[in-house]
């Protein structure tokens, strides 16, 4: 495995996980992809209805979800896309 650092986002999903089993959020940054357990095609099908209903939502709102460089831009783009006018 190349030893190429990689930004990483914390998600909801990586805090489940890690409240499950810390050893998996452990393996799933740092670990072989190629030893990773295939997905079975009950799981493949649940991902492509997740992200269709994400993408449904993000067009039914009618706005671009872009990711800011810093947590400041993050801060100020959430408070427009919420209409919060401070």
């Amino acid at each position: 495995m190349s030893q190429v650092k990689r930004i990483r986002k914390i998600t909801a999903t990586a805090l489940r996980n890690y409240v499950w089993c810390p050893r998996q959020v452990q393996l799933n940054l740092i670990g072989d992809p190629e030893l990773r357990d295939p997905l079975d095609l009950f799981l493949k099908r649940r991902f492509e209805r997740g992200n269709a209903y994400e993408k449904h939502v993000v067009e039914q709102l009618g706005k671009t979800v872009s990711s800011p460089p810093d947590a400041l831009c993050s801060g100020r783009q959430t408070s427009l896309i919420m209409g919060d006018s401070r």
